[in-house]
C-alpha cells in the first residue's frame, strides 16, 4: 500500500516513466563492443535493451558493464572491441554464464 498522494503523482506522471519503443534505443545480443559503446556514448540512457535478432529479450547493457567486462576478463582492445555483447549483458540476477549471488 502506497500513500495517496504517491499514487496520484504517479498516476499523473506515468507518462514520463517509460520511454515510447519507437524512441527507445535497443541492441542485439551479436552486436560487438565497438557498436554498443558507440550506440550508449551517444544517447542519454545510462542502460538499454539488449535482444535477440528475433526481438526476444536478452537483458540490458550499460558503458559500467561493457569497461567492468573488460576490466576483469583483461582483453586486449583488439579482441575485446569485436566481441559479442551478451557476454556482458546483465540480466535478472546474473551475467550470462555467472550468477550473482
Amino acid at each position: 500500500m502506497i500513500a495517496k498522494e504517491f499514487e496520484e503523482f504517479i498516476l499523473r506522471e506515468e507518462k514520463t516513466f517509460l520511454t515510447p519503443a519507437r524512441n527507445l534505443a535497443v541492441l542485439i545480443d551479436t552486436h560487438n563492443v565497438d557498436h554498443a559503446i558507440l550506440v550508449l556514448s551517444q544517447i542519454s540512457y545510462t542502460r538499454v535493451p539488449v535482444v535477440t535478432d528475433q526481438m526476444k529479450y536478452v537483458g540490458t547493457i550499460s558503458l559500467t558493464d561493457i569497461l567492468s567486462y573488460q576490466m576483469k576478463h583483461d582483453y586486449s582492445d583488439e579482441v575485446f572491441s569485436s566481441m559479442d555483447i551478451v557476454h556482458m549483458t546483465k540480466t535478472d540476477g546474473e551475467r550470462l554464464g555467472k550468477t550473482i549471488l
